[in-house]
């Protein structure tokens, strides 16, 4: 029987791998401290609106022609699943 939250994680974590690569030291910390909004976030619009940020810093490094297409796209899909992982585990009055 396959475990689904272990089998989201592997996959976040290959596609977040696969996110940084080629991103100056100052920008993977920049993308890791995003992600970390988006984790500790405790009211439902705090992780929205980390979120955002976190697709638009992607957009504006994809803009700025440091990473591909594929590579905000995979960013995106990073951005997405801890930000679905934290909605899921907020409270429903958050």
């Amino acid at each position: 029987m396959s475990n689904v939250l272990a089998d989201s994680n592997m996959l976040s974590s290959l596609a977040a791998y696969d996110a940084v690569v080629g991103l100056s030291s100052g920008q993977t910390v920049q993308w890791g401290n995003l992600l970390s909004k988006i984790i500790e976030g405790r009211l439902l619009p705090l992780v929205m609106e980390a979120a955002g940020r976190a697709e638009g810093y992607a957009l504006g490094l994809r803009d700025a022609g440091v990473i591909t297409e594929i590579q905000r796209g995979r960013m995106a899909c990073v951005v997405l699943a801890v930000t679905a992982d934290k909605i899921q585990s907020l409270p429903d009055d958050a």
